[in-house]
């Protein structure tokens, strides 16, 4: 549990600093996203709430791959299985809110 407690603040931290930085490619932003919703899901695999924050990142992380047209659609294929896998598919929409 430490060491995914450690793993989260470490994608929040990548998460917060490429949404400060407008060069990073969106595909390396999209990837941050996807571990962080991982990441929380296996560290409170039954939390709501974990699975509310892993379905956004999830989401936003899709958007993000599907942004990126043919560069993006292999992540976005494995995100996409990812979530049907734990039942996060209908938890939120597959693009991003403003």
């Amino acid at each position: 549990r430490g060491e995914l407690a450690a793993a989260i603040q470490e994608y929040e931290r990548a998460i917060a600093l490429r949404l400060k930085t407008p060069e990073v490619h969106p595909i390396l932003l999209a990837r941050a996203r996807a571990a962080l919703a991982e990441t929380l899901v296996a560290a409170s695999p039954r939390s709501p709430q974990a699975r509310e924050r892993a379905a956004r990142e999830a989401a936003e992380a899709a958007a993000l791959f599907k942004s990126e047209g043919d560069y993006g659609a292999a992540e976005l294929a494995d995100l996409e299985s990812w979530r049907r896998e734990v039942g996060l598919v209908d938890a939120a929409p597959t693009t991003a809110t403003p």
